[in-house]
């Protein structure tokens, strides 16, 4: 009989399948994995750091935000819903992905849903029905630049360290063009 499971522990998340045996094996190897990560130099205090500016402060007039470079890209980008749409097109749909995988970011939706992607790169004036006909143009090396978890449609992305660095010079690029 085949099982499902997914944990979330802080950062780290598994989402596995298999037969129960196989799948008490994973489990068991995912917590060692986690207090190995967790052990190391630095781990406990930037989770902690990042567990506190996580946290809303106590009154509204202490609750704005300090202007960072992705408040800046944030003119880039409309939310409709859950829908991020871009403001200002772009020609290739490469860059549009990326630029997109970079708005969700910013407005926390990550990972992304295929299905919200699929809506934000028709509002931006491209036709297609399937998300692989637009990765394909998205060069691998040397880094990935996004990640994939899931199948077709139930699929999701989030980009990769390499990925945000990217997205975030195409942003700069089309504010650069804006002003």
């Amino acid at each position: 009989m085949e099982h499902k499971i997914r944990i979330d522990i802080g950062d780290f998340h598994l989402e596995t399948e298999g037969s129960e045996d196989a799948i008490d094996k994973r489990v068991e190897a995912f917590k060692e994995l986690v207090k190995i990560a967790m052990s190391a130099p630095g781990a406990v205090a930037a989770h902690q750091a990042k567990a506190k500016a996580a946290k809303p402060s106590a009154t509204p007039s202490e609750q704005t935000a300090p202007i960072t470079e992705d408040s800046v890209f944030a003119k880039l980008y409309s939310k409709d819903g859950k829908i991020v749409k871009l403001t200002h097109g772009t020609s290739r749909a490469s860059d549009a992905f990326l630029l997109l995988l970079l708005g969700y970011r910013i407005n926390a939706i990550e990972p992304v849903p295929v299905g919200h992607l699929l809506a934000s790169l028709r509002h931006a004036g491209f036709s297609t029905k399937r998300i692989d006909t637009i990765t394909v143009g998205i060069p691998k090396e040397p880094h990935e630049l996004f990640n994939k978890l899931g199948a077709r449609r139930a699929g999701t992305f989030k980009l990769t360290q390499p990925g945000i660095q990217k997205a975030r010079v195409l942003a700069q690029e089309m504010v650069d063009k804006m002003v």
